[in-house]
């Protein structure tokens, strides 16, 4: 499983780490074309943590969470990702993390 840090909600899995990248350029580019933006340019990959998990792959989303993730947010981060979460739960269920700290 692989999770674009810049781009919340973008992922992609494969039965490998190379099969994983191989598919992230697309979704980074459907995901922004979703959000009205510009592709160009953001499609680069490069691995800033790994994690293993012992769970299964259709579980292991449930078993991740970056040093990134960690961090306390800002009020305009927690409203833009609000907003996002709406957006997105007009179709589908949405989940958002908060973590007390």
């Amino acid at each position: 499983m692989l999770y674009a840090v810049d781009f919340v909600g973008a992922y992609t899995r494969g039965e490998s780490l190379e099969i994983a990248k191989e598919k992230m350029p697309q979704e980074i580019v459907s995901y922004c074309n979703w959000l009205g933006m510009d592709a160009a340019g953001k499609t680069e990959i490069v691995i800033v943590e790994e994690k293993r998990s012992e769970l299964t792959i259709r579980d292991a989303d449930s078993d991740v969470l970056f040093e990134s993730e960690q961090a306390q947010l800002t009020i305009e981060e927690y409203k833009a990702l609000k907003t996002l979460c709406a957006e997105v739960s007009k179709g589908f269920p949405c989940i958002v993390r908060i973590y007390p700290g």
